[in-house]
């Protein structure tokens, strides 16, 4: 799939502003910690065997979200922690070049603040952040995905409720405009679900071949379907399927014999009934 990279004119404006209201320096420095961010989910989803359908530079970053696609648990967790975990130890790497060249802190102490307060601020429990990926994931080991969906976005609903109210509070005490800004992002996160950009699974009948390649060995129930194995295989991996008989044998299936047997053979069908009719 060809990657591509889309322009929201809000999203631009918004960037635009940045430059104009921060100054270069800063400006440059948080646009390299954003990158940085969807850098990391980028190299963990590839790393996991997906590809970014494509980038779009709208009103929240430049966003490489996976809301419209179904993951592996683990693999929702991972892509999603990665982003601030890349923030926070860029961060880190960065702090520690001050202590060698002190004179590097002036040029980019605007890049650390801006990664850590992305690394924290990304992991709220709200959308369009990758917090709510985590929340809603890690909802999912006590309770149903619709139910953890819906708990994600009430506690979205709720947290840019808190915004809004210290917004309020703010006009009295002392005026803070970006709780507002908060608040729009957040609630605009559950208003606008709609997928900008995201992974897509490889697609098994194109995956290369290398000339010499690491195998992933994979014991499979004899019940187990076709279309079981197939969404396996749609990792960058190679897998080869190893199934013990009743009699002893291990019967072994690699990924193109499982290709082969789509030829003959409805995706439903158990592998148990294949290898009895061959």
């Amino acid at each position: 799939m060809t990657k591509k990279m889309t322009i929201n004119p809000v999203g631009f404006l918004i960037w635009v502003w940045v430059w104009i209201s921060f100054g270069f320096l800063r400006a440059f420095n948080l646009i390299l910690a954003v990158l940085l961010h969807e850098m990391g989910h980028f190299l963990v989803a590839k790393k996991l065997g997906y590809d970014v359908g494509k980038f779009a530079l709208s009103p929240y970053g430049v966003e490489l979200n996976c809301r419209g696609e179904r993951f592996v648990q683990n693999d929702e967790l991972l892509i999603a922690f990665a982003g601030p975990a890349v923030n926070f130890v860029t961060a880190l790497l960065v702090v520690g070049v001050w202590w060698i060249f002190p004179e590097f802190y002036f040029v980019s102490q605007s890049f650390v603040e801006g990664s850590l307060v992305l690394c924290l601020f990304n992991l709220l429990p709200a959308y369009p952040l990758d917090g709510a990926r985590i929340f809603c994931n890690l909802s999912q080991k006590f309770a149903s995905e619709k139910l953890a969906k819906k708990l994600t976005i009430f506690v979205n609903i709720m947290l840019s409720i808190l915004f809004f109210t210290l917004f309020v509070a703010s006009i009295f005490l002392s005026f803070n405009p970006s709780l507002l800004a908060v608040f729009v992002f957040l609630l605009g996160g559950v208003l606008d679900l709609k997928q900008e950009s995201q992974y897509h699974r490889i697609n098994i009948l194109c995956k290369g071949q290398k000339r010499f390649e690491k195998l992933d060995f994979c014991v499979i129930d004899k019940e187990v379907k076709l279309a079981e194995l197939l969404k396996k295989m749609q990792t960058r991996k190679t897998y080869v399927f190893v199934l013990f008989l009743e009699n002893g044998k291990i019967f072994n299936i690699p990924e193109k014999m499982i290709i082969n047997m789509l030829k003959y053979f409805s995706p439903e069908t158990k592998i148990e009934e294949i290898i009895k009719q061959q």
